[in-house]
């Protein structure tokens, strides 16, 4: 890139001026080459400048609802975070250790001109449940090394909403090939899957349901009317949007047994 921009400097000055004597264009070709280098250094600079900030906002995505709920789930219990990009001060782990991971969901919403960030782990039986006191100091310890300057997240932890699908109104139609029992477990893995893994807010839409079932093989239609939401002591049927209180929520137990099973040979 040197010197890129000295013949387009120095005809632009001789177009203008022109060139009297070997003196004179002598001095015009030093500084040419001069403001040429200058034009070049400030190039570089922006080039780096550019690349900085890009690798940045890749790296931290700032902003961005899944890069809350990504640096939730990172968390590992009990390990301590080291700089693992010293060109960034960028933070993580040394190794990673699913057992460690406690953080099962997280929902990002926006309550009170805050950003609020509510995460649950799990029991024993894989139904999503608050952390503890010392669990929750602990994460959000951990979590606030994480958020932008000047921009404070609210941490909570709160019960998680249930969601109940009505037995009198729902139909899965399945592939004969399957047996009914393999098909039952296949829809309540599922189901924990859904709880789990779907980045979440305070909107969920029956249709949701539908669409996430219908990736169990085998299956080869769903339907569902209707369903109940429990948030607390509050309980609303809904055939459409499904609004959570908590951002996330669990089945009612045993709902792969709700279901009506039809075989489609």
């Amino acid at each position: 890139m040197a010197g890129e921009y000295k013949n387009v400097i120095i005809s632009n000055i001789q177009s203008f001026f022109g060139f009297a004597n070997q003196s004179a264009s002598a001095l015009w070709y030093r500084i040419a080459t001069f403001a040429s280098d200058i034009i070049d250094i400030i190039n570089i600079e922006l080039s780096n400048t550019e690349t900085i900030i890009s690798d940045s906002a890749l790296n931290h995505r700032v902003l961005n609802q899944s890069y809350y709920v990504d640096i939730a789930k990172e968390y590992q219990e009990g390990v301590d975070l080291i700089e693992i990009d010293t060109t960034l001060h960028k933070l993580g782990y040394a190794q990673i250790d699913p057992s460690k991971q406690i953080i099962k969901q997280a929902s990002v919403s926006i309550q009170d001109n805050f950003i609020t960030l509510n995460v649950a782990t799990t029991d024993s039986n894989n139904n999503l449940i608050p952390l503890t006191v010392d669990q929750l100091s602990s994460f959000s310890s951990y979590f606030n090394n994480f958020t932008a300057f000047g921009l404070p997240v609210n941490i909570k932890s709160e019960d998680a909403d249930v969601i109940e699908i009505d037995q009198s109104d729902n139909l899965i139609s399945y592939d004969s090939v399957i047996s009914l029992d393999q098909l039952k477990q296949n829809i309540s893995n599922k189901l924990v899957e859904i709880e789990q893994n779907v980045i979440l807010g305070n909107t969920y839409y029956v249709n949701d349901i539908v669409s996430q079932l219908m990736e169990v093989d085998g299956v080869i239609n769903v339907y569902i009317g209707n369903v109940k939401v429990t948030s607390g002591s509050s309980t609303k049927s809904t055939s459409n949007k499904i609004s959570l209180v908590s951002g996330y929520f669990n089945f009612k137990p045993n709902s792969h047994n709700y279901f009506n099973y039809e075989a489609v040979s």
